[in-house]
């Protein structure tokens, strides 16, 4: 990406701007992001805007400028559940369409219980 391209990303949040390969790679390091934390924290964060896994993420390596543009177009929830916690993690996107592809066993074992992005599989579908 050129420089030129990269300031016309920064000045318009406009996520039309961004391809598939984009969201997918970054809901991904999303993914990786949340369960670091709970790996490090014992628990899923209860806020990925606030400023405790903002501080997290910069402590580890994970934030970037476009990371911080990437944190508006999510909506992360944290979900309690009967045994443990998990988590609600969707694109904020207007189309939404985006296609997932990764095999059954990537989702096995994360705490990720509900998405908006297709191709997810839950837990009771594993």
């Amino acid at each position: 990406m050129t420089d030129k391209e990269e300031s016309n990303l920064n000045q318009n949040n406009d996520n039309s701007l961004y391809t598939d390969d984009y969201w997918i790679y970054n809901f991904k390091k999303a993914i990786i992001a949340i369960e670091f934390y709970k790996i490090k924290n014992n628990n899923y964060p209860s806020d990925i805007n606030g400023k405790d896994f903002k501080a997290f993420l910069e402590k580890w390596g994970f934030l970037y400028d476009e990371d911080n543009c990437l944190l508006e177009f999510l909506e992360y929830n944290l979900i309690y559940l009967p045994q443990e916690s998990g988590y609600e993690l969707s694109l904020n996107r207007e189309d939404n369409e985006i296609e997932l592809e990764l095999p059954t066993t990537f989702w096995k074992g994360l705490g990720i219980v509900k998405t908006n992005v297709k191709g997810f599989i839950s837990i009771s579908e594993n």
